[in-house]
């Protein structure tokens, strides 16, 4: 509600999770492991995708156009959402994804990680306000991505 009536661009809390059912699951862990994994995947997937096509649309359309400003904000926004989703921070995916490397060794380790999940991400984006850790990484992946692809994947960036 706060970023509501501050008028912020940006808004947590209104995804909701996907309801799945653990029991289609033959192994329970290895099936929440990649049930976690799927969600930032399919962040770096797109991300790929849209880079790829803007890497032909840009060549053919220039970098004004709208189609490759579009693909750009794409690319820059899946690629935020992937880096974020993979935090191991409860109720983010990455905290399910440790659970699942960690196996049953690492369960009262987890049920202390869900306890102080919250507080933890609160710290988090609080810190990230400050230092911006996933800004960092993000722009990291960004630049090797816009050498790989050949054209900036930031509207107003060159090679």
């Amino acid at each position: 509600l706060v970023l509501v009536f501050l008028n912020s661009p940006i808004m947590f809390g209104l995804a909701k999770p996907t309801p799945i059912n653990p029991m289609f699951f033959r192994k329970y862990r290895i099936g929440q492991l990649l049930v976690a994994a799927a969600g930032p995947l399919s962040n770096f997937i797109l991300a790929t995708l849209s880079g790829i096509t803007l890497a032909v649309v840009y060549r053919l359309l220039g970098p004004e156009n709208l189609l490759v400003i579009f693909l750009q904000a794409m690319v820059v926004t899946n690629v935020v959402l992937g880096i974020f989703n993979l935090f191991p921070i409860p109720p983010l995916d990455g905290a399910k994804v440790l659970h699942g490397v960690l196996g049953p060794r690492g369960d009262g380790f987890m049920r202390n990680l869900e306890r102080w999940g919250p507080y933890i991400f609160i710290a988090f984006l609080l810190i990230n306000s400050m230092i911006p850790i996933l800004g960092f990484i993000a722009a990291v992946i960004l630049y090797i991505l816009s050498l790989l692809l050949g054209v900036p994947v930031f509207p107003s960036a060159s090679l």
